[in-house]
């Protein structure tokens, strides 16, 4: 079953399910699904027309999903680093949990830096806010002597709603850059 909302509830439902939401439109919205036997947590899907925000300012736009599939895709604008515009992103997601991952290529009509980030995590619930926990890899090109240094790995969450520039400023304190120019 499936519901959207636009001001996330969670309440306990019939049989020891747990539905969270409320009906309405799926179009920019988080959908949400029951799950029979897990009681402990909501389980969260990508939608079509969602905007996710990490904590140093970037923003993931899904622009199709396919739940049935688990297959999404969209664009992805790096607030850090030299990435200009906009650039592809492609993703995956569990159908019956929380999992997801998704691949920006580096290259667009205004750069090609030669590298790819993938972000692999799991969608979470802080309080009554969905949050994505991910672990990124960032693989640049390098010489065959140089393949040490090819991959960076990293950490970000990504919210529904964009970050204050006051959380945006502390997170960049604590935070790597996925994107390679400034990686």
């Amino acid at each position: 079953m499936a519901l959207t909302i636009k001001k996330l509830v969670c309440s306990k439902l019939f049989q020891g399910a747990r539905l969270c939401g409320r009906a309405g439109s799926t179009k920019g919205f988080l959908v949400l699904r029951s799950h029979h036997g897990k009681a402990e947590g909501c389980e969260l899907q990508i939608a079509d027309g969602q905007t996710w925000h990490n904590e140093l300012g970037s923003k993931m736009v899904v622009t199709s999903a396919y739940p049935a599939t688990g297959v999404f895709g969209g664009i992805y604008n790096s607030k850090v680093g030299d990435a200009e515009k906009w650039y592809v992103l492609t993703g995956r997601q569990d159908i019956d949990g929380d999992t997801v991952g998704w691949t920006v290529n580096w290259h667009n009509a205004y750069n090609n830096a030669h590298s790819v980030t993938t972000w692999s995590g799991q969608q979470q619930m802080r309080g009554s806010d969905p949050v994505i926990l991910t672990t990124w890899l960032l693989t640049r090109q390098t010489s065959p002597e140089n393949d040490w240094e090819s991959t960076q790995i990293g950490f970000d969450q990504f919210f529904l709603n964009d970050p204050s520039p006051e959380a945006k400023e502390k997170a960049k304190f604590h935070c790597r850059n996925s994107h390679p120019k400034d990686a």
